[in-house]
């Protein structure tokens, strides 16, 4: 219930907040810079975005692996009940939460909840296809997962997919791939 109330406080003042947690939801929704703990002590520390795709820093559950976009609220679509959110790499389409149109937002995107494809997909009930590059491609907690780790514009996206997909599929670094994202996957 207190969420909102500090992520108001975060955004509107200008002094520095200390918010210590070990929620993934919480971190990924306050935290602009984010400082690493164990044992009592910083073992490392930087902007959220670029810690949560660092491989060696990677938060959260397996299944919760995710990466954070800041965007800029820019339409509405009424009828569908829908919002557009631009950001230096594309827009996404996602569930409309009422924010005022020109608001800035942080959206998580988790790695399971994206799929590539080579070609650009048509026909799809996927709204978001967004253009990338693959940045790397890294081992998973699971054997038989690989992480692969995508470039738009200046945001970073992680795809968290089966090992035979990236090989059937001969991804590599530096190769451009379609990034698609369900609308109802995105968490506001």
């Amino acid at each position: 219930e207190i969420l909102p109330y500090l992520e108001t406080l975060c955004r509107d003042s200008a002094i520095p907040i200390l918010y210590v947690s070990h929620s993934l939801d919480e971190i990924c929704r306050l935290a602009d810079h984010l400082v690493l703990m164990d044992s009592g002590r910083a073992v490392a520390q930087g902007p959220l975005s670029d810690m949560l795709i660092q491989e060696r820093h990677r938060l959260g559950e397996k299944d919760e692996v995710s990466a954070v976009i800041d965007a800029d609220l820019v339409a509405r679509d009424t009828q569908w009940h829908l919002m557009q959110c631009a950001f230096d790499g594309g827009a996404l389409w996602v569930r409309d939460s009422g924010d005022a149109i020109g608001s800035r937002l942080r959206l998580r995107i988790r790695a399971q909840d994206v799929s590539l494809s080579l070609a650009q997909p048509q026909d799809s009930s996927i709204v978001n296809i967004l253009p990338c590059q693959i940045c790397a491609i890294h081992d998973d907690f699971a054997e038989a997962m690989q992480i692969v780790e995508l470039a738009l514009g200046q945001q970073q996206l992680l795809a968290r997919l089966t090992r035979r997909s990236v090989h059937s599929l001969a991804l590599r670094a530096g190769m451009s791939v379609y990034a698609q994202l369900k609308s109802v996957a995105i968490i506001r």
